[in-house]
């Protein structure tokens, strides 16, 4: 929306340009600042009106339609888990980001980690939990329903700019969005733990490698019990029941209490 706002100041000022060009050469040759430039156009007497309009709208809607374009990004991510735990740890990411000929270098820029930044919190956490029987949403605050915070930005973060990127002709001086692409870069996160987990599956638990039957992916939020899960780790109950039952001696509900056969 920014590219938008910028193209429509960019068209109402070059309005005024065209205005105001015919009295600018009748003043060439001359040291002239801005008031006299306007004082040729309007003159200092109340009521009296301008020669020509002082004031200039226009639209920024790229020529009053849609415009399409492809917008371009690249991300890798480094990612630790505790196999044990399933704590998540991500190390590094880094972005380069296709952003044309950006009109702000330093508002982009933030652009895109905040919305990498927000695309971490859905692959990390952010969870919607219902009611089963009324069907209202139970995750309704911060304490249910966790958003990324300071400690889940990667410990080294780079963010940049494509160089030589081809310029984008029908938009604002040839800039293209950066506030929500940026977004789908947060899914090597999700793949960083992916391979995390499985690394740390066959080292910790000797697990042998994914095949096409056997690969099961990391959904999302990769929550820390996701994390675990995938690693091998196992819950308790669950492994006691299984061995309780093929001995035939003790069964465990899933709320872990024991019952004789």
């Amino acid at each position: 929306m920014h590219t938008q706002a910028c193209e429509a100041v960019r068209l109402a000022c070059k309005q005024l340009v065209e205005r105001l060009a015919p009295f600018a050469k009748d003043l060439e040759g001359k040291d002239y600042d801005w008031p006299t430039l306007v004082g040729k156009v309007a003159s200092p007497m109340a009521g009296a009106s301008p020669k020509v309009a002082l004031t200039s709208h226009a639209h920024g809607g790229l020529g009053g339609g849609h415009c399409n374009y492809n917008t371009y990004g690249a991300a890798i991510t480094e990612a630790e888990v505790d196999a044990l735990t399933g704590e998540r740890r991500i190390i590094s990411t880094d972005i380069l980001f296709d952003c044309g000929r950006s009109i702000n270098p330093a508002v982009d820029l933030g652009q895109i980690e905040g919305a990498f930044t927000l695309g971490m919190g859905m692959v990390l956490s952010e969870h919607m939990e219902h009611d089963h029987t009324s069907g209202a949403v139970t995750s309704n605050s911060t304490w249910t329903y966790k958003v990324p915070s300071v400690t889940c930005v990667p410990e080294r973060f780079s963010v940049s700019m494509l160089r030589d990127s081809p310029l984008h002709l029908e938009g604002p001086v040839s800039a293209k969005a950066c506030g929500e692409p940026p977004l789908l870069l947060s899914s090597t996160v999700l793949f960083a733990l992916q391979h995390a987990a499985r690394a740390a599956a066959q080292q910790s638990f000797h697990a042998p490698p994914p095949t096409a039957d056997t690969y099961k992916p990391i959904g999302v939020p990769a929550t820390v019990q996701a994390v675990k899960s995938a690693c091998g780790v196992r819950p308790l109950a669950e492994v006691v029941r299984e061995e309780l039952a093929q001995q035939g001696e003790t069964k465990v509900g899933k709320n872990g209490q024991r019952t004789m056969s």
